[in-house]
């Protein structure tokens, strides 16, 4: 095995850890998902404020397109409290990284793309090729930030059960407690 292998593989204990959460923390979480302030429990706090969740979910819409027409909106689904109970374990440090990264991404294209518009005031089509940049870039910081963002999409959105149909999954043969 070579050392890039075994590190790569050391990543997975964090991610099943993570994935072993999600359920109960989503179960507690609500439903809609609109906004942070729908997406908790009364009492308990937003992991993000409405900005930065509404900044999340457009990236998160742009990076879960599959283009298929019965595809249900990351926004309607549960998408953003699957995420919030993934990240609500973290340490405050680690939510201040994922803040100052949305907000990279949401002014790159001001200051660095030469595009008259932040992030989310692009059209679709220019917020896939303003991601891409992110994933192609020279700048392994960059590509970090997309793939960290990448993944906490993937995970909320392909982690609900109104998306299963769509990559063919049935479901858990062993029902969820109710």
């Amino acid at each position: 095995m070579k050392r890039r292998t075994f590190l790569g593989l050391g990543t997975l204990g964090p991610a099943m850890w993570v994935l072993a959460q999600l359920p109960a923390r989503a179960a507690w979480l609500g439903g809609t998902g609109s906004t942070a302030l729908d997406a908790t429990v009364p009492g308990e706090p937003c992991v993000l404020d409405d900005d930065d969740a509404d900044l999340l979910m457009a990236i998160v819409e742009r990076m879960v397109d599959t283009g298929e027409a019965g595809a249900p909106p990351p926004r309607e689904i549960g998408t953003l409290a699957a995420i919030e109970g993934a990240l609500a374990p973290l340490g405050e440090a680690l939510l201040q990284e994922l803040r100052l990264a949305l907000r990279l991404v949401e002014y790159w294209p001001v200051f660095l793309e030469w595009r008259f518009g932040r992030f989310r005031s692009l059209s679709p089509e220019a917020q896939a090729r303003s991601l891409e940049g992110w994933r192609t870039s020279r700048i392994e910081t960059r590509r970090r930030v997309f793939y960290a963002l990448r993944n906490l999409a993937l995970l909320g959105y392909w982690s609900q059960d109104e998306t299963w149909p769509l990559i063919g999954y049935g479901g858990p043969w062993i029902r969820r407690p109710t």
